[in-house]
């Protein structure tokens, strides 16, 4: 996942000014897609409209699984909630 820090004209017209999706390789990757998050301790589920699990070969939701106990895991979830708002996703944690 990424997120430009800026857009420009070019990006907005090629529907590029949103967040970057791609799993495992650029033959499963999209720009947008991601409908909602939500976050436990030691999962995200990311929720895909039509567009994004056509593009990534997924149904419905993504689960990522996270360890707690890796100092890092909190910090990916704070990562993805800032990527997420960026972009007006829904970011819920449980």
């Amino acid at each position: 996942i990424q997120r430009a820090h800026r857009h420009d004209e070019h990006d907005r017209a090629l529907g590029m000014d949103c967040l970057y999706l791609e799993l495992c390789d650029q033959g499963r990757s999209l720009y947008g897609g991601l409908v909602s998050v939500t976050a436990s301790k030691d999962t995200l589920e990311l929720e895909f409209n039509q567009r994004g699990q056509a593009a990534l070969g997924v149904t419905g939701k993504l689960i990522i699984r996270l360890d707690p106990n890796v100092a890092d895991a909190n910090s990916a979830i704070e990562k993805f909630q800032e990527l997420a708002e960026a972009d007006g996703i829904p970011f819920r944690r449980i």
